[in-house]
This record gives C-alpha cells, structure tokens and sequence, in this order.
C-alpha cells in the first residue's frame, strides 16, 4: 500500500545525539564553506560596490529635493541645446 510522506516527517531530525551532532557539524561546515566563496567571488568580480546602491545625496532626504532640481536643470538645458541644434540644423 503507497502511504505518501506527510509533510513534517521530511524535516525530522535524527534521534540519536550523535547523528545529530554530526548533521549540525556538516551544516555549520556548509555555511562556513558557502560564506568563504561569496567573499572569494565578491574579490573576484568586484561585487565590493553594490550596484543597486543609491548615491548618498539621494539617500539622505534633505539633500534630495536639491539634487532632484539640479539634474532636471541639466536634461532642461540639454533639451534646450539639442531643441536650438534642431532648428540650427532645419533652417541650414
């Protein structure tokens, strides 16, 4: 007769203290293991600076308003350049 597993009986731990002990030796070894290659391929691939960090004067909410207005000045100005570079270019 087919009795599948109950959910809980495969996360059952060992009974003996000694299968149990070796089983948290084995998994203390595997993170161990896991957090000396994060950092071998953080050196490796220079995953020092994070990507999806912002810069700190965005971060920091007073500076925010100031640096939101001060890149919209730029595109702004470039819009205008490339709008008077347009029309340079249509009337020429």
């Amino acid at each position: 007769m087919y009795r599948p597993y109950s959910p809980n009986q495969m996360y059952l731990l060992p009974s003996s203290l000694e299968a149990r002990t070796s089983l948290k030796k084995g998994i203390q070894e595997r993170f161990s293991r896991n957090e000396l290659l994060d950092e071998e391929e953080d050196r490796r691939f220079r995953f020092d600076k994070r990507r999806d960090k912002h810069p700190d004067d965005l971060v920091i909410c007073e500076k925010r308003p100031a640096r939101m207005k001060e890149a919209t000045a730029v595109l702004e100005a470039e819009a205008r350049a490339e709008e008077k570079a347009s029309r340079s270019h249509d009337a020429g």
